[in-house]
């Protein structure tokens, strides 16, 4: 059973769902790929391959904070 078994989430019209859970990937990819290079944003965004912009907006989208230093 995972994120999409919740009976809550299955009841939602098909965009909704879709949303709610790319919203609950994104946020858990992100937190573990910020732990994974300590927070760096550089490292995160070449192991990620995303432009370092991109994955900034991600972050600051889910309120993750990346250390700074």
């Amino acid at each position: 059973p995972g994120a999409l078994d919740e009976p809550a989430l299955l009841a939602l019209d098909y965009k909704s769902a879709k949303r709610e859970v790319l919203e609950r990937f994104e946020r858990r990819y992100l937190e573990h790929l910020l732990a994974r290079v300590s927070g760096n944003v550089r490292a995160a965004s070449r192991e990620a391959r995303l432009e370092r912009n991109h994955l900034t907006e991600l972050l600051r989208r889910h309120q993750l904070h990346p250390n700074k230093g």
